[in-house]
């Protein structure tokens, strides 16, 4: 960290990755606290991304990079027979000149350079920019421009009555809900909307889980409610 701090050693992924292999005989020392915003694993990867917005501090890359630094360690420590990757994330280039580019598209080279210290900490394969990140998130192309696609079908003059309908699905005619659920691609509530019948019956007796059925599945900051989701439809799998 003194090194890239003082410019005496340019950011490397692989190098450094081997510095910490070369550790792992070492004294063992406490490892700071981290978080990842994604973390996740396969047979053989760690996967761990930290989101940053798309103008950070410049003081940031510092700390975010040390945190990925020692956090590559301790995940290498805690899963010695996989591969760790710590990433830091993006979900759009500020750079793009959206009358010009593509709105999806990203120039991450011309990006990190307009963000003071970020080619200093970091190596362009520890950034996921644009839909780079997206595409990584969904393992599938494209991604970014989906997000788009479906933010832009929603958000329209009529936005604001369609919150109110399903804020109050309840009381709404279920095939104009189930139209509107398709459109908006909450394609969760549709299967508790489908299923609905049988949850009853699975929670007639239990009040705390009747009054999760009969709840919205937004809350009041419209932020939906997955563990609720994930609670009803476990029953149907028993």
């Amino acid at each position: 960290m003194t090194d890239l701090s003082n410019s005496n050693r340019l950011p490397n992924l692989k190098q450094e990755n081997e510095m910490i292999l070369e550790t792992e005989d070492g004294e063992l020392v406490e490892a700071m606290d981290f978080s990842a915003d994604v973390f996740f694993q396969s047979k053989t990867d760690v996967i761990a991304i930290e989101l940053k917005t798309v103008q950070p501090n410049s003081g940031e890359f510092k700390g975010e990079k040390r945190k990925i630094l020692e956090g590559k360690a301790a995940l290498h420590r805690k899963y010695p027979k996989k591969k760790v990757n710590f990433y830091i994330g993006f979900p759009f280039d500020r750079t793009v000149d959206t009358e010009k580019e593509n709105p999806c598209s990203s120039d991450k080279q011309r990006f990190m350079e307009a963000n003071i210290n970020c080619t200093k900490f970091f190596a362009p394969e520890e950034v996921l920019l644009a839909d780079e990140l997206w595409d990584s998130l969904s393992g599938k192309d494209n991604t970014m421009q989906d997000i788009l696609s479906i933010i832009n079908s929603i958000a329209k003059p009529d936005f604001e009555a369609k919150v109110q309908k399903i804020m109050d699905i309840g009381s709404q005619d279920k095939e104009e809900i189930l139209l509107l659920l398709k459109d908006w691609y909450l394609y969760s509530e549709i299967d508790l909307l489908n299923n609905g019948d049988t949850l009853r019956d699975l929670v007639s007796d239990n009040t705390s889980t009747f009054s999760l059925l009969t709840a919205n599945g937004f809350n009041g900051k419209g932020q939906y409610n997955w563990d609720r989701y994930a609670t009803l439809m476990g029953l149907l799998r028993k």
